[in-house]
């Protein structure tokens, strides 16, 4: 009677490979705890619900890719996407792909079904950490419905957000970042933190020299205004390089330093302090009309005949 062989049960085991992919809208998710953002907004508590995802699904992790501030673009704008995708395509070696929610990775539903329809050629399954759709075609009819639920979200958060930014211009308040010679900061008003702008200190008297130096009518170029604001100490906030001739062209035509804010196009009476005198502005604005292509590279062109030879029509 032939011997039976050991059989080990482990050997026909296949064990499934997964990846998560995570994102963020704000890069300063990227280091916020765990204990802190308990409602997903991080990246270690996207992090650590897939991973309980991965001990339920029994898959081992082969790798993780994320997505940090890239708010509301699209996936072909998305490079850590891309790159998770050709992994996938060339080294076949993921069968899961784990996501926190489906509306942390997808803005449209339409992309989404995209996606779906990406990996399910590839063999790979998206699996939500946070969400338990089931199995077969209502499952995938519920995903469907959960994606164009979310994007009717994201279209009302972008109409909300318009709204609030419009009523902020009317009411002479800034929106976004504070410009060169200003800082964003907060008051505290009847116990409540309030955002608003400040004058910059250090580099509101450089936005001064800047207007008055302009308006003399002395400097021909903004390269020659650049250098002369760069050798007095002016730098930028962000970076502490020199400002650039774009930077200096805008503000010099930006009427925000005379004390208005604007929105889509429509003019609003500020709240912030001007920099400059409405005088002061007019004049710097005669000078850079004076200027054929103000705002371009000026260049001298020496030639032979100059000085020699007039323009009858414009002398």
């Amino acid at each position: 009677m032939p011997q039976a062989m050991n059989h080990d049960p482990d050997k026909d085991v296949q064990v499934g490979r997964a990846v998560y992919l995570l994102r963020v809208s704000d890069p300063k998710q990227m280091h916020t705890a765990t204990d802190i953002d308990p409602e997903g907004n991080s990246i270690p508590t996207q992090r650590a619900c897939c991973d309980v995802k991965l001990r339920e699904l029994r898959v081992v992790k082969v790798g993780e890719y994320v997505e940090p501030g890239y708010s509301g673009q699209s996936m072909d704008k998305r490079p850590i996407f891309k790159e998770l995708l050709k992994r996938i395509i060339d080294q076949r070696d993921v069968d899961y792909v784990i996501i926190y929610m489906r509306s942390r990775i997808f803005r449209n539903y339409v992309e989404a079904a995209v996606v779906k329809q990406q990996l399910d050629k590839l063999g790979v399954k998206l699996i939500s950490a946070k969400e338990n759709f089931g199995e077969g075609y209502m499952a995938e009819a519920m995903e469907a419905v959960t994606d164009v639920f979310n994007w009717v979200q994201v279209r009302m958060n972008g109409e909300d957000i318009k709204t609030k930014m419009l009523n902020k211009a009317q009411n002479g308040g800034t929106n976004g970042r504070a410009k060169l010679g200003y800082l964003n900061t907060t008051v505290i008003i009847d116990g409540h933190k309030v955002n608003t702008i400040a004058v910059d200190e250090e580099r509101a008297p450089y936005v001064r020299m800047m207007f008055e130096l302009w308006a003399t009518g002395h400097y021909p170029n903004m390269e020659q205004l650049q250098g002369k604001l760069t050798d007095a100490g002016l730098r930028m906030p962000a970076t502490g390089k020199p400002i650039s001739i774009q930077t200096l062209s805008k503000m010099l035509r930006d009427r925000y330093y005379i004390g208005y804010v604007t929105y889509k196009g429509v003019e609003y009476q500020g709240r912030h302090e001007p920099l400059v005198t409405e005088e002061l502005f007019d004049r710097a604005q005669r000078v850079l009309d004076s200027h054929a292509g103000s705002g371009t590279r000026q260049r001298t062109h020496h030639h032979y005949l100059k000085g020699v030879v007039w323009c009858a029509r414009c002398k």
